[in-house]
């Protein structure tokens, strides 16, 4: 316990059990997604992450954010990497046009911050 009163190593716990579970969830939806296992499944995932967080409106340099904007930001990423699958574009090209979104998403957050 911590000089607030809150017992920090069953915190700690929750923390490191709910983890975790999301984590077993998360590998589970993918399997079923992909059908297929390998090590190496959601190696690019990622960059989408941090896409989706930075779209979202979260400033990389620590500050305010909100779960909803991240969720909405989540959600224009997959419908983005999903309009591109449809249209047929090359995944290379893909994650060129990502991380050129990724870029613009840090400069226009670098002119809101300054």
């Amino acid at each position: 316990t911590n000089l607030t009163g809150i017992p920090v190593k069953r915190r700690v716990m929750l923390v490191y059990i709910l983890s975790g579970a999301l984590s077993a969830l998360g590998a589970i939806v993918l399997f079923s997604r992909i059908t297929t296992a390998s090590p190496l499944l959601g190696a690019n995932y990622e960059t989408n992450a941090i896409l989706a967080v930075v779209v979202g409106g979260t400033s990389l340099a620590g500050g305010r954010g909100s779960v909803l904007r991240t969720m909405l930001g989540v959600m224009l990423v997959t419908l983005l990497s999903n309009c591109l699958n449809l249209l047929g574009v090359s995944t290379y090209l893909q994650a060129v046009f990502e991380g050129a979104i990724l870029i613009i998403a840090i400069w226009i957050d670098r002119r809101r911050v300054k």
